[in-house]
């Protein structure tokens, strides 16, 4: 009974996200600059039949510096479907799906079916993940996030649940993630080293299983620096930073987005409310609570009301808020941010706010028998 409710819950969810990622999906002019360009290149590749470098208007691409499988996924929808607006999304569309589904999957390994059935409808609700240059658009976003979250799925599997072979599925992943969008594979890994700090777990990274597994993911970056020395472009007199796709990877969209206030011909400089304007524009009404349950929180273990506790069930949570603080406070450093960086976190904005309801709900008002209606309604808002 307990197997049938998780699964009609997942499906039940799963049926929904499919319906907002495709509903009129083909019906809005394509978004200038990535998306457009992301087409470009995609046709481009099936004219000039090159499936490594990309090219942008007869000649080769001098501004991405990704590795090319969003856009053979792309190219292949183009061949299957047609050259329209549909087919240039569709990608990212799936994408969406699976996202919803490994959440589903990664929440359910520490809470009841429930718990992520109602964390799903929170990020749903918003404009974290379906939404312009994420889930509905021909970005690279929802596909990063696709296959991070799977390889966070195998790799929690593996880390607190015993399943020592999943260790490798988690580095195949990471490196497709690698394989869409080059070093931002690596958003997560800074809270996940935080979660094994405070978790007191770091000795596992020193595990055999561990270490063959990153090698299976750097087998991903590995092949592809050899195949663009071997058949990639040379950039002669580049506009921007690295000699090839490789370097610039490295160089121009890393160094110089931490560091170039005048990167891409913007004047910008850090924000170091980069975090609270992203939950202000793609968590709107969501970020009270957020905001109402951190300070609470915060609160009650500074003046020792409750302490840190590292319970199985409370380890989702420790993870959540390790991999939100951290990519925020890193992006808050950069000299140029857009809200769809923080995508790779927006699942874990949200399972922070669905453990801060359980939270109010259990320890607040466990006699207020409308609180779950209350939920909903707010949801529908």
């Amino acid at each position: 009974m307990k197997f049938l409710r998780e699964n009609s819950l997942l499906l039940c969810l799963l049926a929904g996200v499919t319906f907002l990622a495709f509903a009129k999906l083909g019906d809005k002019p394509l978004h200038l600059w990535d998306e457009s360009r992301t087409g470009i290149n995609a046709i481009e590749m099936l004219n000039t039949g090159d499936w490594i470098n990309l090219h942008f208007a007869g000649g080769p691409d001098e501004i991405r510096a990704k590795p090319p499988l969003l856009i053979w996924l792309v190219a292949a929808s183009f061949e299957t479907f047609g050259f329209n607006n549909f087919s240039l999304r569709l990608p990212s569309a799936l994408a969406t799906i699976f996202i919803f589904f490994f959440l589903f999957k990664i929440i359910h390994l520490y809470k009841p079916p429930w718990f992520a059935f109602a964390t799903c409808l929170i990020l749903i609700s918003v404009r974290g993940i379906i939404g312009y240059h994420v889930g509905r658009t021909g970005d690279f976003d929802a596909l990063l996030v696709c296959f991070l979250l799977a390889g966070l799925y195998y790799f929690l599997r593996y880390l607190d649940f015993d399943r020592t072979k999943l260790i490798y599925p988690a580095g195949i992943f990471w490196g497709l993630a690698f394989m869409t969008k080059g070093p931002a594979m690596a958003v997560l890994f800074p809270g996940i080293l935080l979660y094994l700090i405070q978790t007191g777990r770091t000795r596992q990274l020193f595990s055999k299983k561990i270490w063959t597994a990153i090698g299976i993911c750097m087998l991903f970056p590995l092949g592809w620096f050899i195949t663009i020395h071997g058949f990639g472009h040379h950039f002669e007199n580049a506009q921007y930073s690295g000699d090839n796709v490789f370097q610039r990877m490295f160089l121009y969209d890393i160094i110089d987005r931490f560091t170039d206030t005048n990167f891409e011909g913007k004047r910008e400089s850090s924000d170091a409310f980069y975090l609270f304007r992203y939950l202000e524009t793609s968590f709107k009404y969501w970020h009270y609570i957020f905001y109402l349950v951190l300070i609470i929180g915060v609160s009650r273990i500074l003046f020792k009301v409750e302490k840190l506790s590292f319970k199985p069930d409370q380890l989702l949570l420790v993870l959540a808020v390790n991999i939100w603080f951290s990519l925020g406070l890193v992006l808050s450093l950069v000299t140029a941010t857009k809200p769809w960086y923080m995508a790779p976190a927006a699942p874990f904005i949200a399972i922070t706010i669905a453990y801060g309801i359980e939270w109010l709900y259990q320890y607040n008002y466990r006699q207020d028998r409308y609180i779950p209606q209350l939920f909903v309604a707010f949801l529908l808002f």
